[in-house]
């Protein structure tokens, strides 16, 4: 009995959807309230005053969409008006944001998609004329301008994120590059690099701000950190379905998908049998039709099924092959081109040879053709890296392990090469 124990591993900047290089995420509601993150930018003695106009920005990034509180609360330090930016969680596919003189009156809201939100790095700015009495808000492509909100010719702003005083409600959220900015003397900027400690350092370097409880995202970028952890009894498999940001974990029996935006699992049954057998659970998803397929090339009876696809919405199972290769293909690549409508793969080794072979399977003719490119050979390899540009015109196949004559007898090379494949001039 084969055992697979799958273990999830993300580096929080290792993927696009995690691409936190800097900034400062915010321990929030789910923590007891004295571990929950507080940042105050400028102690008393140091609160710059502007009289014309100012500027707050940063880039915004909800972590958590199931919570709701206050992003901000800006003071004005010379008078008792207070103005606040909160997000709430509305349902599955919208939240809102808010921005208020604090326990008196709500300005503006805005309801964005969660899905365009989820864990992207949202620009937001704040802008002040002092003269004219005006706000211009913008978040995202979304403006906003208030007039009349009672602004005074000079702004002294004491500035806290999270957790302050009575504010002990707030969102799961990372800012990054957050600024102040007015005229040349009185313009700070904040790119929240630190690593660790609670001083909070302009671009120059100077401490201007504190931090309690910090979680400093700079240092997912060489901290890996767990997810959660499941076995398999059988052959399994795992893919991305960016749609719904889940990755799509499946074996002969039972099918398990990981939400990265709310870092749960959910396992389901299939409604009936996976007809494949399982044997290396290549796989491919099907963005034209939304399906997961799974495929074997070789070693099963022939005859029986070695191509099926997935329906996610009812997880049934519905065989569409019996095509198979006369060699197995052990650690090949693969892309589904949605283009032509049919699947590609490049290499992997079986029969003791390693393979330098473009193969292209047709989904509605059941058939694996070979294609033949004409330019430089590629050494016959496996494990190398392929990837393709966004027309699928052109095919990028990098490195590997493999060699010249493809015989495995003769032993492997660790490849450091880089091959580009022209698909329109077919070489």
């Amino acid at each position: 009995m084969i055992r697979r124990r799958l273990c999830l591993l993300f580096l929080l900047t290792g993927m696009t959807l995690f691409a936190y290089s800097q900034g400062l995420l915010f321990q929030a509601n789910d923590k007891e309230i004295k571990e929950r993150t507080s940042l105050q930018i400028f102690q008393e003695g140091e609160i710059p005053c502007f009289t014309k106009n100012f500027q707050l920005s940063f880039e915004l990034s909800i972590r958590d969409f199931d919570t709701f509180g206050y992003v901000f609360l800006l003071k004005e330090d010379q008078g008792k008006t207070k103005y606040s930016f909160t997000y709430t969680y509305l349902d599955g596919e919208n939240s809102t944001f808010k921005f208020n003189t604090d326990g008196k009156e709500n300005h503006y809201s805005l309801n964005l998609r969660n899905d365009a939100l989820a864990y992207q790095w949202i620009p937001v700015s704040f802008a002040f004329d002092l003269q004219q009495d005006v706000l211009t808000i913008r978040i995202g492509d979304n403006e906003k301008k208030i007039t009349s909100l009672g602004l005074k010719d000079t702004f002294c702003p004491h500035l806290f994120f999270g957790r302050y005083d009575y504010i002990l409600d707030m969102p799961t959220f990372a800012i990054r590059n957050l600024k102040l900015e007015g005229d040349r003397s009185h313009s700070y900027t904040f790119p929240l690099n630190e690593n660790e400690g609670e001083e909070v350092h302009t671009s120059t370097g100077k401490v201007l701000g504190t931090v309690v409880n910090p979680v400093w995202l700079i240092n997912g970028s060489y901290h890996w950190e767990k997810l959660f952890e499941y076995s398999f009894q059988t052959p399994s498999g795992i893919t991305f379905e960016p749609d719904s940001q889940r990755l799509i974990i499946f074996s002969q029996d039972s099918l398990l998908t990981y939400n990265l935006l709310k870092r749960q699992p959910q396992k389901y049954s299939y409604s009936n049998k996976l007809p494949v057998k399982l044997q290396l659970a290549t796989h491919f998803m099907n963005t034209t039709d939304g399906k997961l397929y799974v495929y074997e090339l070789n070693n099963l009876p022939l005859g029986d099924a070695t191509v099926a696809a997935l329906d996610l919405n009812n997880q049934e199972w519905k065989q569409t092959g019996v095509a198979a290769l006369p060699v197995q293909l052990h650690h090949h690549d693969g892309f589904w081109d949605e283009t032509t409508g049919k699947y590609l793969v490049f290499g992997g080794f079986g029969n003791k040879r390693f393979n330098n072979t473009f193969l292209e399977y047709d989904i509605e003719a059941d058939r694996w053709d070979t294609l033949s490119y004409s330019g430089d050979r590629i050494i016959p390899r496996y494990f190398s890296g392929m990837v393709v540009n966004k027309n699928r015109e052109r095919i990028y196949v990098f490195g590997g392990m493999g060699n010249e004559s493809g015989e495995q007898s003769v032993g492997r090379n660790y490849l450091h090469d880089l091959y580009l494949l022209d698909r329109k001039q077919q070489s």
